[in-house]
């Protein structure tokens, strides 16, 4: 079981009146994205918190590089003036920043955690090899 590293959580009460997620462009007033978090990726606006588990998950996979849905880095790579190679290295920095301060606060699931973070760090290295 992956643990997901989720960063502070705001209600979309607490975002301007019309505002749309930089990744997958839904509005603050639906229904499904009542939750949002601040994203390092996108010059830290908020996005939805299904895209902020999406972008993780997908950050985490062994076959990033071939994944179908690595178009979702694509674009904010395109969008933020980066390549594909450093949102990802961006987003795995994020999540292990979050998973050591979750194993630093001794969350329930401690050894799930480390897990989580052995997983995103070994992604990590493989990123900084080249």
């Amino acid at each position: 079981m992956t643990i997901n590293a989720v960063p502070k959580r705001v209600s979309s009460s607490q975002l301007p009146c019309g505002y749309k997620c930089p990744i997958d462009s839904v509005s603050e007033s639906s229904e499904e994205h009542g939750e949002w978090v601040e994203c390092p990726l996108v010059s830290k606006e908020f996005i939805s918190l299904g895209s902020c588990l999406d972008l993780q998950d997908l950050a985490r996979s062994e076959e990033f590089y071939s994944d179908p849905y690595l178009d979702m880095f694509e674009t904010v790579a395109s969008k933020e003036g980066s390549s594909v190679k450093n949102v990802r290295r961006a987003c795995l920095r994020h999540q292990a920043d979050i998973l050591t301060e979750m194993v630093s606060e001794s969350e329930s699931d401690s050894k799930q955690v480390r897990q989580t973070l052995f997983r995103v760090n070994a992604r990590l290295s493989e990123e900084s090899d080249d």
